[in-house]
């Protein structure tokens, strides 16, 4: 009796918890409605422990050259966005074409975002900032940059990841093949307001496989997951691996498991080993998936069957706090869509 009494308060708790609010979400790959923010297209989000989200973005349409930012704060599934900003972009040098904006968030609210400049791989040339936000702060607060742009690389497609003990990650396309390349790295000294990134890599990338469209996350315990497409190959791949103090290793390299026939991946890998991803299938849907890091195969990762999302949308990011996840992606009218789901 004592049993189901402890049951049914936990129900009940658990029921008043999401009372009122305007999407609900289960243990499981349960996305709330997708709901319109905005316009534009290659977008990037991130969301830390607070609730805190960052979302990047550029202006629609291939010539769209203008870097935007939301700010938004979750709570118990519920966001609110911000007002739409704009990323000053006069430091940079050339012609400024921005594209693919991919932004990290750590627990202590320091913002990364990395884009590539140029319309195409061989024109690449890959660029960070590093910024603040306040926790407490309201949602139309702005960014305060604590550094310009800075180029780190030549390349296309950057995508970045950051843990809470400091440990930088990223990964791109190379400026003249297929070959993908990561970085890894950390700010020199943020306590003493030096905020510069600090390779721990080398001063170059590193080329660890074949694709494109590469992603990456990295919890606090060192685990990294990538996933890529393969040129000519309608199928997704990925990369389970861990760092050391000057790199990544990734166990089997020229194995890289297949996932599923799809396209566009993002992915993110929370502190308990659980694995989520989303993509774009055959079809054009938006489907995501949640898995868990094996524990019996140093390279393998066991994923649940996918479930759709969204019909038709185009190149998904995702981020996660270990209780949310945040998915955004544009659709055929150029409007930027985002969904949540708790985190089983």
């Amino acid at each position: 009796m004592l049993r189901m009494r402890v049951l049914l308060a936990v129900t009940l708790g658990i029921a008043t918890a999401f009372a009122g609010l305007e999407q609900t979400f289960a243990q499981t790959l349960n996305w709330s409605t997708p709901v319109k923010y905005d316009t534009g297209d290659q977008q990037g989000v991130a969301v830390n422990s607070s609730g805190v989200i960052v979302e990047v973005h550029k202006s629609e349409g291939f010539w769209g050259s203008t870097l935007w930012y939301h700010i938004g704060r979750m709570v118990a599934g519920k966001v609110t966005w911000g007002k739409v900003q704009t990323i000053d972009q006069s430091s940079i040098p050339g012609s400024s074409l921005t594209t693919w904006p991919s932004v990290a968030l750590t627990n202590d609210n320091y913002v990364i975002v990395v884009f590539s400049e140029g319309r195409f791989r061989t024109d690449g040339r890959l660029y960070y900032q590093v910024g603040k936000v306040d926790p407490t702060g309201s949602v139309d607060q702005s960014i305060d940059w604590v550094t310009t742009w800075a180029q780190y690389d030549t390349g296309f497609h950057p995508n970045i990841s950051v843990n809470n003990n400091g440990k930088i990650v990223e990964v791109h396309e190379g400026d003249s093949n297929t070959t993908l390349w990561y970085r890894l790295g950390h700010m020199n000294n943020p306590s003493a307001g030096n905020y510069d990134i600090i390779w721990d890599s080398g001063d170059r990338g590193v080329p660890y496989e074949k694709g494109e469209n590469p992603k990456i996350s990295i919890n606090d315990q060192g685990n990294v997951l990538e996933m890529h497409q393969v040129p000519g190959e309608s199928l997704l791949h990925y990369l389970r691996g861990t760092i050391s103090s000057s790199g990544i290793n990734f166990p089997d390299v020229n194995k890289a498991p297949r996932y599923l026939s799809a396209a566009q991946a993002a992915v993110a890998l929370t502190n308990t080993g659980r694995t989520l991803e989303v993509h774009k299938g055959g079809g054009g849907d938006i489907y995501a998936a949640t898995g868990m890091l094996s524990t019996t195969e140093a390279n393998r990762v066991t994923w649940n069957t996918p479930a759709s999302v969204y019909p038709i949308g185009f190149f998904p990011a995702l981020g996660t706090n270990g209780d949310y996840a945040i998915a955004v992606w544009y659709n055929s009218s150029s409007n930027l869509m985002y969904s949540v789901a708790m985190v089983p």
